[in-house]
């Protein structure tokens, strides 16, 4: 039985999961081929007739195409790394995002297989080294696995907080209604056009955000009289525009992504959009108790949160990132 490796940018959840579970068995396995070397009363040489073959990680490639979820998994990683992996769990809360983020199962899966990594970098420096490990330098290597086994085992457990979570809470959160075009089009459908696909992931994260009630970095267009009543939600360029129609119901009037943030050629197109959508608000306002509508609307959001990144739907109409 050989230490598994995988690419992270490419590598599925089961993947990861399968690749943990082999690595463990590997390192139990050197663990005992450690414990019996420790009992030989005179350790001078060990004969071993087949040294193990190791798999080096895989060295992250330069592409053409950023990988934004890559990059914000990488980002976990340092965080961990400048904190030290020994005060992890005395920071995990603050370092972890909220549960409701699309990336928080693939965030734990990718501190898990770090922490697995760990594991594996000290299992191969006791084999490449027992001849000259004493007792006490064979201990210390065992705490630090111990210590690395204890970490995962705390990242399972917030991966069962996650899960606990979305069964026990009505996920379903805010409502959302779209504009619609003079054409019965939804007005986002123009927007999503206009898009760069590596931005998707963001713009999601904004309508969870109005969703769930975070309205992530959320402001009014207060100092523009023709947008007053408008707020916008907004992550790297990226915003998306809404007006609260009820305490739970909130109209998505335009959504974009400006190319600098002097980018001036937004607000006026966003104008535009709102003095047709004014002209339409009593008659939308008049149809959100309107089940038939609403259900219209839940089936667009569905059809483009699937189209935005979301793979997955749980029982209540949760969206879960694969």
């Amino acid at each position: 039985m050989e230490l598994q490796n995988v690419d992270l940018t490419k590598a599925t959840e089961k993947e990861l999961l399968s690749a943990l579970e082999n690595n463990a068995k590997v390192n139990n396995s050197n663990k005992e081929q450690i414990r019996k070397m420790e009992n030989v009363s005179v350790p001078t040489s060990v004969e071993v007739k087949e040294k193990p073959s190791v798999v080096l990680p895989c060295t992250k490639k330069e592409t053409k195409k950023e990988n934004t979820l890559a990059k914000e998994l990488d980002g976990y990683v340092q965080m961990v790394k400048s904190i030290g992996w020994d005060n992890l769990e005395a920071n995990i809360d603050s370092i972890l995002p909220d549960k409701n983020d699309p990336n928080y199962r693939n965030i734990i899966m990718r501190l898990k297989l770090e922490a697995s990594k760990e594991i594996r970098g000290v299992d191969v420096f006791r084999l490449e080294n027992q001849d000259g490990l004493g007792k006490e330098d064979l201990d210390d290597c065992n705490d630090i696995v111990e210590g690395y086994i204890g970490i995962i085992s705390m990242l399972d457990e917030k991966l069962g907080e996650e899960t606990n979570t979305l069964e026990d809470t009505d996920s379903d959160g805010n409502r959302l209604v779209f504009m619609p075009t003079k054409s019965g089009n939804m007005a986002v459908e123009n927007d999503l056009k206009s898009i760069a696909q590596e931005y998707y992931g963001t713009i999601l994260k904004l309508f969870k955000s109005i969703k769930d009630g975070t309205f992530k970095n959320d402001y009014g267009f207060d100092q523009t009289p023709k947008l007053k009543k408008l707020h916008t939600v907004c992550d790297q360029r990226a915003y998306v525009v809404y007006q609260k129609l009820s305490n739970d119901t909130y109209l998505i009037v335009s959504m974009y992504v400006k190319k600098s943030m002097r980018d001036k050629g937004c607000t006026s197109s966003l104008e535009a959009r709102y003095t047709e959508c004014r002209q339409m608000l009593d008659g939308i306002r008049e149809n959100i108790n309107n089940e038939e509508f609403m259900k219209l609307q839940k089936e667009y959001e569905l059809d483009l949160f699937r189209r935005l990144g979301d793979t997955k739907e749980d029982s209540k109409g949760a969206y879960i990132n694969a």
